[in-house]
């Protein structure tokens, strides 16, 4: 019923980005062993900036940095428009860990059949 509101839709999808991308960041940085230190030195940024982006609390996330953190753990970063039906799926899925190239199963395997830009 809230969804009805432009102005809630509009605060929720903001909420919802930036608050996802701090969920993934964290999962994907504890799947790899890293410390949130690691995770600085591999995308140029501070310590306490990684620790903000994690909780969603005031870290500025441009398409270039989050582009810069999808770099740092070796994975592609999908910024793109959806319906709110997909906005909803996406709000209820669990899957936050993100396997980088070297062990993504889909592109291995894409890559022994050809067709991963061989």
């Amino acid at each position: 019923a809230h969804l009805r509101d432009p102005d809630y839709r509009k605060a929720f999808v903001e909420a919802f980005a930036v608050m996802n991308i701090g969920v993934r960041v964290r999962a994907m940085r504890r799947q790899r062993g890293w410390t949130q230190t690691d995770l600085a030195r591999r995308c140029g940024r501070s310590t306490s900036w990684i620790s903000q982006a994690e909780r969603a609390d005031g870290a500025r996330l441009s398409v270039r940095v989050v582009a810069r953190l999808a770099a740092a753990f070796d994975v592609a970063a999908l910024v793109q428009f959806a319906s709110f039906g997909d906005l909803l799926d996406a709000f209820c899925a669990k899957r936050a860990e993100i396997p980088a190239f070297a062990d993504d199963p889909r592109i291995n395997g894409a890559c022994a059949r050809g067709k991963a830009g061989e």
